[in-house]
């Protein structure tokens, strides 16, 4: 879908004020008897979930609504169904074999989640996507480094209609104070930052955009309104960019007799051209005809004000039937039994007194109306007691409970795969190419993860590198080969080298290696309370294969297999167990590859073959032994050629 036209032949001012009045004022029909504002949903949306009314909170009685918020606890049951932590995300090896470089990535990716504080960020993504139905997360370069953040969505304006915010023209508002201002000037235009910091210093913060297009003020604040536009720009020629620009003050302009505008006093503080808008969007539900999505709270509009009514209707029922009445023909009585009377006063009247019935007889009927709003909104939202965790009524058959956790369990999967989606397109499109060339100019990478992960997919292949190495020199020194008490003592020393470190390991990364990688990020999805029986089920079949056919730790290309397919089905391939030495004698003549080395023996077959022989060969006279050496030497010597 192309973008939306700007007016032609119009100044970048005029433009945001034309755009922000169309997203402000027009109401687009969606389908027919279906019109929608995306400004006025969301101010909507915020209030029902703050339990707010949109006319007040005083009925024209004088009386006080009550509001029986039935969106809220839901959107708190949505939140932890879609939540996702930083350990589940992975670094896939598009490359068959790569699975360490890919594990490499991987610390380097949660290390910058670590120190930009991404776990917040998961957080409110999932916490905002059921409340408003749309997320939008924003790409933003920082002296740091490179951040992702949410933007507000009452500070976003595009166009309603479009499928994707690329196809729309985008303003987001910001309200800075005068020391943010002058912290970009080294970035923007410093005259122009003088300029607005002087003249248009007069906005909140805290506002919605009102019916009238004026701010709403809480009084004088020290901001300045800074609008962010993204979109097409007509250019002199005919032709169209796309282009950011950064202005204040576009709604400042002087004015003649006739109402024509004859100055513009805004300021651009910022423009360049761009190829796409640096912004990532996610919706919990879509409906075609319109760009937000659709969130809980949404979805219950009519339900929370028909459940409103109820409550409201009930309480006024329920203060009537509160009232102790009386009815009698002496018009001598007393007029009000509480004032006039006293305890123990005896009373002398003409007519009898009685008691008006004006008790609520309507509570049964209130009650059923209640319970099928409720059920409603169950349905609708997939929140039943059951997935909100609440005890099943007795009376309730146990498989009932288990369909509705599995048909809860479906559609948040589905949910959360789409939300996975957007968290991979985030970090593949705006973190990993940072990363990745940050590694690539960095000669060591430090990095830090758990103890038991480090030893089993850093240490076991670094200590049998270093092993590798002892043998290739031993051979290459005194022509011998090396007994096994010798390797095994100085594996186990190299070991005790790295086990020093704790949790905190330093890598040499080959120059250009990196550049090499093709790797991708995937999240492990699942949703754990359904999918256990499943996660249990394939780390079953993974140690049935090893424990059928242990030689296929053994053969390099079944081992690249078996990783693969163990990668398919979210389980780590370097969680494979290391093949026993006294196993390994074979393959001396396959490969493993090695960063910026090329191809090299396999440092576990070689050892293990040197190893396991080398007590065989004992026995054996010295040209034998000169033979078996100059073998190893050729066989060392061709990998360090490769």
């Amino acid at each position: 879908m192309a973008t939306s036209v700007s007016p032609p032949n119009e100044n970048i001012f005029a433009i945001i004020r034309f755009e922000r009045s169309q997203f402000l004022h027009r109401q687009i029909e969606v389908v027919r008897n279906y019109w929608f504002n995306q400004y006025d949903t969301v101010k909507l949306i915020h209030l029902y979930y703050n339990s707010k009314f949109k006319t007040g909170n005083i009925d024209n009685q004088g009386d006080r609504k009550f509001f029986y918020n039935i969106n809220k606890y839901r959107c708190d049951v949505a939140t932890v169904r879609l939540n996702f932590d930083i350990k589940d995300f992975r670094s896939i090896a598009t490359a068959s074999g790569d699975f360490h470089a890919a594990w490499l990535a991987e610390q380097g990716i949660k290390q910058w989640m670590r120190d930009v504080r991404y776990r917040k960020f998961l957080n409110d993504v999932a916490r905002d996507l059921p409340i408003y139905g749309t997320v939008v997360a924003k790409k933003a370069k920082t002296p740091d480094g490179t951040n992702v953040s949410l933007v507000d969505l009452r500070n976003l304006f595009n166009n309603q209609v479009v499928d994707s915010l690329q196809d729309s023209w985008v303003h987001e508002r910001h309200f800075m104070t005068p020391s943010e201002m002058v912290a970009m000037k080294p970035v923007w235009n410093s005259a122009n930052i003088d300029k607005a910091i002087q003249d248009f210093r007069d906005h909140s913060p805290e506002s919605y955009e009102d019916d009238s297009d004026n701010i709403q003020q809480t009084g004088h604040a020290p901001f300045i309104e800074v609008v962010e536009r993204y979109g097409e720009v007509e250019q002199e020629d005919g032709s169209f960019k796309k282009m950011m620009h950064v202005v204040a003050g576009f709604d400042m302009f002087d004015q003649d007799e006739q109402g024509q505008i004859t100055m513009e006093n805004g300021v651009i503080l910022f423009e360049k051209q761009v190829s796409k808008w640096p912004y990532e969007e996610v919706h919990y539900s879509r409906t075609p005809g319109r760009w937000l999505g659709v969130g809980i709270v949404e979805e219950l509009f009519d339900s929370q004000v028909r459940r409103n009514e109820l409550v409201n209707d009930k309480a006024k029922a329920m203060k009537i039937s509160s009232l102790h009445i009386f009815n009698t023909q002496d018009e001598t009585f007393a007029k009000n039994i509480l004032e006039d009377l006293e305890n123990g006063d005896v009373l002398v009247s003409r007519s009898p007194v009685t008691p008006i019935a004006n008790e609520e007889r309507n509570l049964a009927a209130f009650s059923s109306d209640e319970r099928q709003w409720d059920e409603e909104a169950d349905r609708l939202t997939f929140t039943s007691g059951i997935v909100r965790g609440d005890e099943p009524p007795a009376t309730q058959p146990l498989g009932t409970s288990i369909l509705q956790q599995r048909s809860a369990g479906g559609v948040f999967g589905f949910k959360r795969e789409n939300l996975a989606d957007f968290h991979e397109r985030i970090i593949e499109d705006f973190v990993m190419p940072e990363i990745l060339k940050s590694m690539d100019e960095t000669d060591v990478l430090s990095f830090t993860a758990d103890v038991g992960e480090l030893r089993r997919k850093f240490d076991e292949p670094v200590v049998k590198y270093f092993a590798w190495k002892a043998v290739e020199e031993l051979a290459k020194s005194s022509g011998r080969l090396p007994r096994r008490e010798e390797f095994e003592f100085r594996v186990q020393e190299e070991t005790e080298k790295l086990q020093k470190k704790e949790d905190q390991r330093f890598v040499i990364i080959p120059q250009g290696y990196v550049k090499s990688l093709k790797l991708r990020v995937k999240i492990i999805a699942d949703d754990e309370d359904v999918d256990l029986d499943q996660r249990i089920q394939r780390v079953q079949f993974a140690l049935s294969m090893i424990a059928g056919n242990p030689s296929l730790l053994q053969v390099p290309e079944a081992r690249k297999l078996l990783g693969e397919l163990l990668e398919a089905a979210g389980l780590s391939p370097l969680a494979l167990p290391s093949a026993p030495a006294s196993q390994a004698g074979v393959g001396l003549n396959q490969g493993v590859t090695r960063p910026g080395a090329g191809q090299l023996s396999s440092a576990q077959e070689l050892v293990s073959a040197l190893s396991g022989t080398n007590e065989d060969k004992a026995g054996q006279s010295p040209a034998a032994q000169s033979s078996a050496t100059g073998a190893v030497s050729q066989l060392l010597g061709a990998g360090r050629g490769a």
